[in-house]
């Protein structure tokens, strides 16, 4: 099933990439989506400390401005955000601040997703990877605030 998921996300990802102009300073951050997996543990997580999470933003914003790229974050909520309105508020609420403060722009998804009917549609099961459906919101969310 990971394979499946895998392939499905490369897809979407080649697919935005595809529909970006060839001079967007957007691509530069598909060069650098290694670090994806170190920044994107969830911060709630007893093995990730918050000085962890912001270094981490730190070297990839450097990286960026080395690299003449702009930085954009994304933040993507634990589906369980949606069954408790509580249980990630704080450490969502730390995110968006700190981001704020280091005059990074980001995407909340939290938001985009809690004015749908059924937020929990994004995730293929609670706790996963986002379902066709989320990844698509995703995307589309994306091109809005780029454009």
């Amino acid at each position: 099933k990971q394979d499946a998921i895998d392939k499905l996300v490369q897809r979407y990802t080649d697919d935005s990439r595809n529909m970006l102009p060839s001079n967007s300073s957007f691509i530069g951050f598909f060069k650098f989506i290694r670090l994806r997996e170190y920044v994107s543990q969830k911060l709630e997580s007893k093995f990730v400390k918050k000085e962890v999470f912001e270094q981490s933003i730190k070297q990839i914003k450097s990286y960026c401005d080395e690299n003449n790229c702009e930085f954009k974050y994304v933040y993507i909520p634990a589906s369980e955000s949606f069954i408790d309105k509580h249980k990630y508020e704080e450490n969502r609420n730390y995110v968006l601040k700190y981001l704020e403060s280091e005059n990074i722009a980001y995407l909340d998804l939290y938001r985009i997703f809690k004015q749908q009917e059924n937020p929990l549609k994004n995730w293929f099961y609670l706790g996963s990877h986002l379902s066709d459906l989320g990844a698509k919101n995703t995307v589309d969310a994306l091109f809005k605030k780029l454009n």
